[in-house]
């Protein structure tokens, strides 16, 4: 639940979230190191086995690629939370937060927790690179892909009515309100097989192609 977590998280702590989610993409690839030592014993059956471990990517029985337009939307809901959710947000923090955040200014803070298009395209070129030969869930992205893209949509209109310049009370309960209706959209979207895959498949490979380090280029190693 890597995705909703980080979500829900920006709507109370900018900083801290976006620190969060990079570590926790960071500790992906650790799985992978056992995923290498499962190759060794593949190799002590005489090769037969190599066949086999490449019916491993098949292992869901689809055996099909991803669909382009499918990553590519995936792709995108990935750039709305970590650019247009996630800076709004940080404006919000930083504006009527900044101290509590451990910053002396606003200025400092959104210098510190807000991204530009550089970085954003950077890791949407990254992204849809490591995708392109992933193979799909044996029952397709289309559901996943139609709730991810409508729960998002509407967590960004959502945020773009509040006035984040104006710290208020009211204010307060809108990103609240934002967090609930995007919590209860996308619980619906988290039952479905897609978002297994997204986590599992896709959340792996972007992280091993290091597409991750662009974004948090303080977590990379």
């Amino acid at each position: 639940m890597q995705k909703m977590i980080t979500l829900l998280a920006l709507l109370f702590l900018a900083t801290g979230s976006l620190t969060a989610c990079g570590s926790d993409s960071d500790n992906t690839p650790s799985d992978d190191t056992d995923a290498g030592d499962l190759t060794d014993t593949g190799d002590q059956t005489d090769g037969g086995d190599q066949t086999d471990g490449g019916d491993d990517t098949d292992a869901d029985g689809s055996g099909q690629p991803v669909n382009a337009e499918d990553v590519a939307s995936i792709v995108a809901t990935e750039v709305a939370l970590y650019g247009t959710i996630s800076n709004t947000v940080a404006e919000y923090d930083c504006l009527c937060n900044f101290a509590e955040l451990g910053y002396e200014d606003a200025d400092t803070c959104l210098a510190d927790n807000t991204l530009e298009e550089g970085p954003l395209d950077a890791f949407t070129t990254c992204a849809t690179d490591a995708a392109t030969d992933l193979i799909a869930p044996a029952g397709g992205l289309d559901t996943y892909v139609a709730c991810d893209a409508a729960a998002t949509d509407a967590f960004v209109t959502c945020l773009e009515a509040i006035d984040t310049t104006t710290c208020s009370e009211e204010n307060d309960t809108a990103l609240d309100a934002c967090s609930t209706t995007f919590n209860t959209s996308f619980e619906t979207c988290s039952a479905d097989e897609g978002f297994t895959w997204y986590n599992e498949t896709f959340a792996v490979a972007v992280d091993e192609a290091g597409c991750y380090d662009a974004l948090f280029p303080a977590t990379a190693e």
